[in-house]
This record gives structure tokens, sequence and C-alpha cells, in this order.
């Protein structure tokens, strides 16, 4: 253990706080509406005191460990990793108030921990004061101090880093209500259709991630065995692309026309007689038993479209594609999509 290397209690960064003002979440509300998406072994979030535009104040609960390895019920940790992961939160949270793009971030690094107190009991709760250090187009960097009960310094974190990742606020409200809002953007074509157009997240395009996110998010249990058994890169992006076009259509779909909320992957793909994409269930009496897909890719996105009837579509160009609706006429649509309005709390 070491000496806390300043003086402090836990209501210092109260007052250092620039234009400080109350925060959107205000406690476990950054769990409920999906701000931070860790599960109840994660979730030591109590409140969210203030915020400002260098910093924020929170009170954190010390959680029960006694499941962490089984055997082992009452493990002692150097440093508690679940109150230092949901110190991190409370970084993690304040670019979603402060910053217009790059809110989606993940840690890197930390330059210096000092611990200067006793192992903390579960169930304790302690103020933690963040201070943002610097916030460049790439890294977010922050300090941040842990008190106990007594207002002491309990930890201290110098330089934490996170990885600040551009998403789209479409992206950023899937990944938050993959079983209300969309993974793409709609294309028009005309009325009882549902076309959507998914593009790559390229902001990690470079890694495996958002490969992983989608996995989980968008596949079945089925599809995701498929998926992990193909190993050229090439088609397992045309494979998801396909499949979050697909699924996000048909979402869509059956969400205007039935108000259903499905996620991604409680939706099976088969295909009738003829070969044809279709999806079947029991979505209600005012809604039919058996759906049609039209599907089509590149490499940076992918459309599906769903009907009641037979439909086909095919990509002429990054701009065009064409649209046959059962036995009728091909049309030319374009496939820029609309501007959606971000989501609303």
């Amino acid at each position: 253990m070491s000496e806390p290397s300043k003086e402090g209690n836990a209501v210092d960064c109260d007052s250092s706080l620039r234009n400080a003002r109350e925060p959107v979440c205000r406690g476990r509300d950054v769990y409920t509406a999906h701000r931070m998406f860790h599960g109840p072994a994660f979730q030591g979030i109590r409140a969210i005191q203030k915020v400002g535009e260098n910093g924020l104040t929170g009170t954190l609960k010390v959680l029960p460990n006694d499941k962490v390895i089984k055997s082992d019920a009452k493990p002692r940790f150097h440093i508690d990793p679940f109150l230092l992961d949901a110190a991190g939160q409370l970084v993690g949270y304040w670019p979603t108030e402060y910053l217009k793009e790059g809110f989606v971030v993940l840690p890197i690094q930390i330059d210096e921990l000092r611990l200067c107190g006793e192992t903390l009991s579960a169930g304790e709760e302690v103020r933690c004061n963040v201070r943002i250090n610097e916030v460049t187009s790439r890294q977010l960097s922050a300090d941040f101090d842990l008190f106990d009960g007594e207002g002491k310094i309990w930890l201290q974190i110098s330089g934490w880093k996170d990885w600040r990742f551009y998403w789209s606020q479409q992206s950023y409200d899937f990944w938050r209500f993959p079983n209300v809002e969309g993974n793409g953007k709609r294309i028009d074509i005309s009325p009882g259709i549902e076309c959507r157009r998914v593009d790559l997240l390229n902001e990690t395009a470079k890694t495996n991630l958002w490969e992983e996110l989608w996995m989980r998010s968008v596949l079945s249990r089925n599809e995701i065995q498929t998926f992990q058994a193909i190993s050229d890169r090439a088609a397992r992006t045309h494979f998801l692309l396909k499949k979050a076009a697909i699924k996000d259509a048909l979402r869509m779909w059956l969400k205007s026309h039935g108000g259903l909320a499905l996620y991604p992957n409680d939706l099976d793909l088969g295909e009738d007689e003829a070969g044809l994409l279709l999806v079947e269930g029991n979505w209600g009496a005012d809604l039919p038993s058996r759906l049609y897909v039209g599907v089509c890719n590149n490499d940076q996105f992918g459309l599906a479209a769903v009907s009641r009837h037979q439909i086909v579509i095919a990509l002429q160009s990054p701009d065009q594609m064409t649209v046959q609706i059962g036995s009728g006429p091909e049309m030319m649509i374009p496939v820029v999509a609309a501007t959606l309005p971000m989501r609303q709390e």
C-alpha cells in the first residue's frame, strides 16, 4: 500500500467541475438505459451526482466476489477488479454526455495505480471523483480517486486511457436496444416492402471487434457455428452482411406491421421449394406466417427486402439495384439510405 499522492476528500471534485450540472443518468439508469453494457456482476455504479466539462462525481458499491472463483468463495484480490471496472465505467459514461462523436470508448491503459487502504467489504459504498485530463481524436485520458466511508483516499488512478470508437448514432442505438432499433437504414421501394441497408462498421474493420459484436448480436446459435467454420475473411464479411441486412429488414417489417420487438438472433431463416429465402413464424393472427426475402451485398454493405410476395433484388452498382416483385417488371431503385432521426431518451 502507498500513501496518497495528495491530500484530498470526497467533496474536492464538486467545486472543481466546470459548469457542473445534473447528469442525464443519475444511477442505476446508466444500465437500464443501456449507456453501459455490463451485466449484474459488474454493475457497480450506485449514483452519479454531478457532471461537468472536466469530469464527474459518483458513488460506487463494492460488489460481492464469492462466485468469481469456483474453488475459493472468499478470494482476496490486491485490487478489487469489479470496483476498478466500475470507476472506469464512470470515465466511459462522461463522453456520452459531452462528445458528439467518438463517444463509445474502451479502456486500453493505466499509467499509475496507487492503493492507499485495506480491502473493502461487499456492500460498502465509495465516492469516486473523475477528472478528464485530455481528449484527443483517438484517446481520452482521466485520473480518478476513490474515497472510503470515512472520506479518506482509498485508491488513486493516474492516466486511465480509453480508446474512442466513431460509431454512427444508428449503430450505437442498435447496440443499446437490439430488439427495438434497426441495425441499418431504410431504402424506399414501395408500400408493404421493408428494405434495409446495413453498412460495415469500418471504424473497427481492421480488428475482429466488429465481427464479435455482430456475431453475438445478430446470429443465432446455429448461425454462429456456421460463421465460425468459415476461414476466409472476405467470405465471413459477406456472410455477416447478408444475415445482418436480412434480419434488420425482417425485424423492421414485423415491427411496423405487427408491433413486434424481436432480437436479430431470435430469427431463423429458411428457403422455399424454389430456393427463395423466407422466414416462417407464428407472429399473430393479423400477420402472414410466411414472408419472402430478397438479399444482395458487396464488400461494404448488405441490402435486404422483405415482402408478403416473392421478391428478388440485385445490386447493379454501388448506387443502384434492381427489384422484382413476383412476376412483375424489374424496377431500378437507388440504394442511398434515408437519414434517420436520433433516438430520444
